[in-house]
């Protein structure tokens, strides 16, 4: 069974598709890879630097590891 996104993930997804992005465009904008930018969207690894890094660039909040 699929694990529920965090709600982070969620902003990040929504954010891409409002831009028209791909995550190519944002591992291109951050400069971290495609596979490393797909594993941090999709919440497997949140590491703060590049949860930071995503939430800079598409001017979202850095709450990938709240409790909300």
């Amino acid at each position: 069974m699929a694990q529920e996104l965090n709600p982070w993930c969620k902003k990040v997804k929504k954010s891409l598709i409002d831009l028209n992005w791909s995550v190519d465009d944002l591992a291109k904008a951050v400069g971290f890879s495609r596979t490393y930018t797909s594993t941090v969207i999709n919440g497997r690894l949140l590491p703060n630097s590049a949860v930071q890094a995503i939430s800079d660039v598409l001017n979202i909040p850095n709450t990938a590891h709240s409790e909300d």
